[in-house]
């Protein structure tokens, strides 16, 4: 999307629902932390979308009791989605 800012890239199920094509790429238990690493991947070209917090605004304690955080990109982004993540599991 040339011309768009990073962050009108930047998806979430509220916004936008992505196509079904999509994995789970890693899940989060903070908010912060999901939309962190969704600027990295917005950096690298990559859409994808926070699922799961649609409880957070009424009961911010609920992902912490469940799966947390899911950060989903499309199937053919997952292997480069990947890659940034490994990147930054190490620090």
């Amino acid at each position: 999307m040339p011309g768009t800012p990073p962050a009108a890239r930047i998806q979430n199920r509220k916004e936008t629902k992505m196509s079904e094509n999509t994995s789970v790429l890693t899940r989060f238990r903070m908010r912060g932390d999901a939309e962190l690493f969704q600027h990295f991947l917005v950096a690298a070209g990559i859409e994808s979308e926070i699922n799961g917090d649609e409880t957070v605004g009424y009961a911010p304690h609920l992902p912490y009791a469940f799966d947390g955080l899911s950060l989903c990109v499309r199937n053919e982004d997952l292997e480069s989605a990947s890659e940034i993540l490994a990147s930054f599991e190490n620090f």
